[in-house]
């Protein structure tokens, strides 16, 4: 398999390339044993600032792009899952990141380039789980190449606006909206957990 592999950043804690450097393992060989592969959106949209954090006081001047928001979460979920979590990006192309570290892209939602990216690992036992705004370049492309799939998607919108109709024909369907309709850190990450290790 031909994988294109960003090596460019230092590793964090719980990553697939700290594992391989801790243990002397491939990353290939680490990534193989992840229980989830999480595809993250890094389109432009993506830096849209609408993620609220902290109490509740401070909700309304305390705010993260939807971009910082899911790096902040993925990489407090390597932390706890050492060695379990893939981080792959799209947007006109696609990346595994096995620093665990995303970088934004901007540009387009290439996602149906994504899922062709994770496609041989389907059957593998790995869960796949999206992370986007919901507004891909190509949804008819993706909603066939859904078919081709025996692992069902579990998909964390985040964003005002995404395409929810699209997004619950695709998979298992979650947005991070609160209450109040404000996009919720900490909403991002309990489901992020929730969808990586729950059996």
């Amino acid at each position: 398999m031909n994988w294109s592999i960003d090596k460019s950043n230092v590793a964090i804690e719980g990553s697939i390339q700290d594992i391989a450097n801790q243990t002397g393992q491939t990353i290939e060989s680490v990534f193989a044993a992840c229980k989830a592969a999480v595809l993250l959106d890094v389109s432009g949209s993506m830096r849209d600032a609408d993620v609220h954090f902290g109490n509740e006081a401070d909700r309304n001047i305390n705010v993260k792009s939807r971009f910082e928001a899911a790096s902040d979460s993925l990489r407090d979920i390597q932390r706890l899952y050492k060695g379990h979590i893939a981080v792959i990006c799209f947007s006109d192309s696609v990346q595994l990141c096995p620093s665990g570290v995303p970088y934004f892209q901007g540009g387009g939602t290439k996602l149906h380039s994504a899922m062709e990216y994770i496609l041989p690992l389907d059957g593998s036992g790995m869960k796949f789980i999206i992370v986007t705004d919901g507004h891909p370049d190509n949804p008819d492309k993706c909603l066939k190449l859904k078919e081709r799939f025996t692992q069902p998607f579990e998909i964390i919108g985040i964003g005002k606006g995404a395409n929810k109709e699209f997004l619950e024909k695709l998979g298992n369907f979650t947005s991070i909206s609160d209450q109040k309709d404000q996009m919720s850190l900490e909403g991002l990450s309990q489901k992020l957990l929730h969808a990586a290790v729950e059996e």
